[in-house]
This record gives C-alpha cells, sequence and structure tokens, in this order.
C-alpha cells in the first residue's frame, strides 16, 4: 500500500461515519452551476471552510462545482441552502438527498466482489451520542488518512496510544 501511496495509485482513503448516530440525518449532495469563475472560487472556498460540508469538489459538465452536506434535518438544510442562495450568483442548482454510499470494485482489475453500501444514516436517532474534544480531534484525523496509525494520531492529537485506541475501539462499538 504504501508503493501504491508513493506512486499516487492511492490518493486517499475513506472512512465512514454513521452521520445519524452524531445527530445528522440527512446527507445532501447539491451540484452547483456559478454566474462567474470569481463566484466559483469564493463559493467553494466558503464551503471549503461550512461545518455541514463534508466534501467540496469541482465538477466538469453542466455543473461547477457539488459538495456533500449533513444536516440534522431537512429543514435545517433549506434554512441553510437559502442562505447560500442569497448571497451567491448561482444560476442553477441540483439537490441530491442520498440514503447510501457505494463503493464498487475495480472490475478492470478482475476484482469479482459485489458493491458494497453503506446506509447513510445507520440508525436515525434522536438521541445523540455526545463526543468530547478528543474523539472530536481523532475523527479529523481518521476522515483524512482512515488508515493512520495509532503512533501518528497520538502524536497530533497529543494524546497517549492507549486512549486512542480505547476511544476508537468505543468509537467503533458505539458505530460511529
Amino acid at each position: 500500500l504504501e508503493k501504491y501511496e508513493k506512486q499516487g495509485l492511492i490518493k486517499k482513503y475513506a472512512t465512514i461515519f454513521n452521520y445519524g448516530l452524531l445527530g445528522y440525518n440527512e446527507f445532501i449532495v447539491v451540484l452547483i452551476k456559478c454566474g462567474s469563475p470569481t463566484e466559483k472560487t469564493q463559493l467553494k472556498k466558503e464551503l471549503e471552510k461550512y461545518s455541514n460540508a463534508i466534501t467540496t469538489f469541482d465538477c466538469i459538465g453542466k455543473y461547477d462545482l457539488g459538495t456533500d452536506l449533513v444536516f440534522r434535518n431537512k429543514d435545517e438544510f433549506q434554512k441553510e441552502w437559502g442562505n447560500i442562495l442569497k448571497k451567491y450568483a448561482i444560476l442553477e442548482h441540483s439537490i441530491f438527498i442520498t440514503t447510501a454510499l457505494e463503493f464498487f470494485p475495480l472490475k478492470e482489475f478482475e476484482l469479482t466482489r459485489e458493491e458494497k453500501s453503506y446506509p447513510i444514516s445507520l440508525e436515525k436517532s434522536t438521541k445523540k451520542h455526545a463526543l468530547d474534544e478528543k474523539d472530536i480531534k481523532i475523527l479529523r484525523i481518521i476522515e483524512e488518512n482512515g488508515r493512520a496509525r495509532i503512533v501518528d494520531i497520538a502524536k497530533k492529537t497529543g494524546l497517549s496510544s492507549e486512549l486512542i485506541l480505547y476511544k476508537l475501539k468505543k468509537l467503533h462499538e458505539d458505530n460511529i
């Protein structure tokens, strides 16, 4: 894997969070056609800092930008999206309410496994799991690299390896 990473064949590892257990029951993808390249740049910068945005990406074709967003409910999304529409000259947009992430095997390499689907919200719950600052630091690191080593997470967070291991096991047991 390290060889493939160095060659650029593997760019990133995905970590799949159970947003429902964190209080976010809506996973929404929005594709956006901007009014100008300047608007696109400004909107992209804002979305990259936006706390509800999971990813923001450039598009080729009809749309200029895309973003994956999480919200507690549709009303919260409508309010927040309405604010963005008022602020930017968005010519057109499409909204997709997503229910699952799917990963597809690399058929080019003769992998014959079936696609694996991950429900966005394993449990739609009004009960929100409380995360402390340490949990959030750990989740931010594994969101960037799902294969981060315990010792590397410990260095980046200033926490002990034992505490990191305990917290990761607890997050996994809680289906986060």
